[in-house]
């Protein structure tokens, strides 16, 4: 039987085989089987060169995958962000030189089917991409020489893109509702006319979406659970400011009341799923004395303030992403005193003590505030990816020659592929599927049927 070969490449002719196809039938007397259905960058599948395939092979390559800010397992490296200030750190290296895949392996032999060397599908070697969580202290849209412009948030733009901040807490927005902006989707916020205000916000087009938002404290606290549309990793995310222009009482009194609505929280969100949440924010006071400089003489919080957080924490199951000590490096504030510069760790980041990880703190000097932007990438232990998997295979054609409906379905897929039209790429994988799921359905029926002459060769097959 003579073939055609067309000459175009995104188009196949009645009769005829498209050029990118490397598809070849062959005679029930040839000890060679068929190559993969379908054109060579798909037929490079976990046998190497797609002998025996049909499908596409996804061995190596993750089926969830993002570009910028979207978040997944991903096989390449990440050009690191951009250092800032000399502060900023790159990402963890990946567990592997290059983060890439290895190549497949082959193993020497011969299957009883004479289908050739048996494959051996390559490990998986991914790169751990984070979820970047920062918090900044804005103190208001525009400076003290012109407090109605909003620099700062063009600011805040260019600081999600270049430091690659996926979720960002700002505090002290200094308004009811931040302005519009084609660059920033807001999450939620919560304001009061020039002081205090909370806002949880992320990049425009990043793929967060929400599924629950909700006011704690109008101007002080929110929550948000948001879904990753790609990765869908999912999370809950506290944001929280409080200012002590009424001194330490107020401060008390804002932690107790935030305390009885999370707990109230809490009860409604655990008749479903509640495994914590993560809290970022200005908390306007230390857990520690050694978060203050200089520490001659710490002020200690008072004890119904540790109590209320205390229990916050307890109910969110929080932990400090810079560890269970004191970090003065790790400071976010300083002031002018009469006894010289302080510096405070007031703004930090909380993790769920299950489930995540979190690397390296840190703090960064943007110059438009006296709070530094503070981040810290975090990791979901177990990330919701599908990884992949090899194509299913096919028998030999000499072994499929021996069955009755295995080429009449193939036959008929071909001829409505070619009679509706040129071929187009999401026709040709339709033919594909449809020759795969034939193939398939003639190995489960031998299978079932207990034919000893294929049980040999059955053993070489992978799929359902």
């Amino acid at each position: 039987m003579a073939l055609r070969r067309s000459s175009a490449t995104d188009q196949v002719t009645p009769g005829a085989l498209p050029l990118h196809s490397s598809m070849e039938y062959k005679l029930a007397t040839s000890r060679r089987p068929a190559k993969a259905v379908g054109y060579p960058a798909q037929s490079r599948g976990a046998d190497g060169d797609g002998r025996g395939t049909a499908g596409t092979s996804l061995a190596g390559v993750v089926a969830a995958s993002v570009s910028n800010s979207q978040i997944c397992e991903n096989p390449h490296p990440v050009a690191p962000p951009r250092r800032a200030a000399g502060s900023n750190r790159n990402p963890p290296p990946p567990s592997s030189g290059s983060g890439q895949t290895s190549a497949p392996k082959r193993v020497r032999g011969k299957t009883p089917d004479g289908a050739g060397a048996e494959p051996v599908d390559p490990p998986l070697v991914l790169t751990k991409k984070p979820i970047r969580l920062a918090t900044w202290n804005m103190c208001g849209q525009g400076s003290r020489a012109a407090p109605k412009d909003k620099a700062k948030m063009r600011l805040v733009e260019h600081l999600l893109t270049l430091e690659d901040i996926d979720i960002l807490v700002l505090t002290e927005t200094h308004t009811v509702s931040l302005p519009t902006s084609r660059r920033i989707q807001v999450l939620e916020q919560s304001g009061l006319a020039h002081r205090a205000g909370v806002a949880i916000v992320v990049k425009a087009g990043s793929g967060w979406e929400v599924l629950h938002k909700e006011v704690l404290v109008p101007g002080f606290a929110v929550m948000v659970n948001t879904s990753h549309r790609t990765s869908r990793e999912s999370l809950w995310l506290l944001g929280v400011y409080r200012d002590i222009s009424a001194g330490q009482t107020s401060l008390v009194n804002f932690y107790e009341r935030l305390s009885e609505r999370l707990e109230a929280l809490v009860r409604r969100q655990a008749r479903t799923h509640w495994g914590g949440c993560f809290a970022a924010g200005d908390w306007n006071f230390v857990e520690y004395a050694g978060d203050r400089f200089p520490t001659a003489h710490p002020d200690r919080a008072p004890v119904r303030l540790l109590t209320a957080f205390n229990n916050i924490k307890a109910l969110c199951s929080l932990t400090d992403t810079a560890g269970t000590d004191p970090a003065p490096p790790l400071w976010s504030y300083s002031k002018t005193t009469a006894h010289g510069q302080a510096y405070s760790r007031l703004d930090r980041i909380y993790r769920p003590m299950q489930g995540w990880s979190a690397g390296e703190v840190t703090p960064l000097d943007t110059g438009a505030s006296d709070h530094r932007l503070v981040m810290v990438p975090v990791y979901p232990k177990r990330p919701k990816i599908e990884k992949a998997k090899p194509a299913p295979r096919l028998l030999s054609l000499e072994a499929l020659d021996k069955t009755k409906k295995f080429w009449p379905a193939v036959l008929l897929a071909w001829s409505v592929l070619t009679a509706r039209g040129p071929v187009r790429l999401e026709r040709w994988a339709e033919f594909k599927k449809v020759v795969l799921d034939a193939g398939l359905t003639e190995v489960r029926a031998m299978k079932k049927s207990g034919k000893k002459d294929w049980v040999a060769a059955l053993k070489s097959i992978r799929g359902p």
